[in-house]
């Protein structure tokens, strides 16, 4: 049996450890609304959504060499601005210590789905899509408006492409 080639969504040649900003966008499994609702275009969240908004603020306490900016939990997507700060700095031949950005979100979505399938009694239950999309933000302005997407993603969710 043959699989098609998965394309690659990474920028070529990229070094994904190095310090700089980040625009994360990962999607549940089959565009689910696990986590919460829209109402009057504020985010309800339900225990999931909570999961996930506790464990992502918990990323700074297993990686000190990362800093959280804004960040969002839609029904059945999350968005966020992440980054690292100071890798260079630390050994480098200490690999724990010089994480990147698959490793973290590796780790965040490993650590969502663990403790919401806890929750829920199951077990092996995927809870997200199997990739997730990143953007490196080049500059301040760039910046300012991956903020402003973010913030006013709950405000257009009957317009967004993860819509359901």
């Amino acid at each position: 049996m043959t699989f098609p080639k998965r394309k690659n969504i990474r920028l070529k040649g990229y070094d994904y450890s190095q310090d700089g900003a980040y625009f994360i966008t990962l999607c549940t499994h089959k565009r689910i609304p696990l986590f919460g609702k829209i109402r009057n275009e504020k985010v309800e969240l339900n225990k999931n959504g909570m999961i996930v908004r506790d464990s992502w603020l918990e990323m700074q306490s297993f990686y000190p060499s990362i800093q959280l900016d804004e960040f969002v939990i839609m029904p059945n997507h999350f968005h966020a601005v992440l980054f690292l700060v100071g890798v260079d700095s630390v050994d480098p031949e200490d690999t724990t210590s010089k994480p990147n950005i698959g490793s973290i979100i590796a780790h965040f979505k490993n650590l969502c789905t663990r403790r919401i399938n806890r929750i829920h009694n199951t077990v092996g239950v995927k809870r997200w899509q199997r990739n997730y999309y990143e953007h490196v933000i080049r500059n301040e302005d760039e910046l300012l408006k991956v903020r402003e997407y973010i913030q006013n993603n709950p405000l257009k969710w009957q317009l967004d492409k993860y819509f359901s």
